[in-house]
């Protein structure tokens, strides 16, 4: 009656599974895969661990997979994709506080809570605590495979689909080494 029996929630490979995964490729090469793929061994399929970054601008900066998932995914699971959209780019850019992501957005204090809670269900985003204070938290998107695309993809998803990607890829060039520190 179209009721599930079984829910199997599975996790993404962990780090020393994507190395075993690219076993004889260069450390720097497997971070950089792990940081913009995760451990989603479907996303892992796409890398030959050879030239990284060619890998990425083939993958995220051309109409293929990698470019079209995160969108797709997250429209089946969500209501209103464009505000967690918005609320998951501002995080994948340093805005992580609830206080920066709603000037960020936009979006109403009292409508926040509501979008928050549902990406921490989904989870998709969890809090933090700051180790200089304490009582502050931050937000964290849980998946390399969409910090990654909501930093460098998502903002210039219709330059992208255009087949005009040379922003996308410039951001890309200059702010990759910044993203995996």
């Amino acid at each position: 009656y179209g009721r599930a029996d079984t829910v199997m929630h599975l996790l993404p490979f962990r780090f020393a599974h994507v190395l075993e995964w690219f076993s004889g490729k260069r450390f720097e090469d497997i971070i950089k895969i792990y940081a913009a793929a995760g451990g989603t061994p479907r996303y892992l399929e796409f890398f030959s661990g050879e030239d990284v970054r060619d890998d990425i601008e083939e993958n995220f900066f051309s109409q293929s997979f990698l470019f079209y998932d995160a969108r797709k995914v997250l429209e089946e699971e969500l209501r209103e994709p464009v505000r967690y959209f918005m609320i998951l780019e501002a995080i994948a850019k340093g805005r992580n506080t609830t206080n920066e992501i709603k000037n960020f957005t936009g979006l109403e204090s009292n409508t926040l809570p509501f979008y928050m809670g549902k990406l921490k269900r989904l989870k998709l985003v969890t809090t933090e605590k700051s180790v200089i204070q304490p009582k502050k938290q931050h937000y964290v998107i849980n998946d390399n495979y969409l910090k990654f695309w909501f930093r460098f993809v998502y903002p210039y998803e219709d330059y992208i689909d255009s087949m005009m990607p040379e922003a996308a890829v410039g951001q890309f060039k200059k702010g990759f080494n910044t993203y995996l520190g």
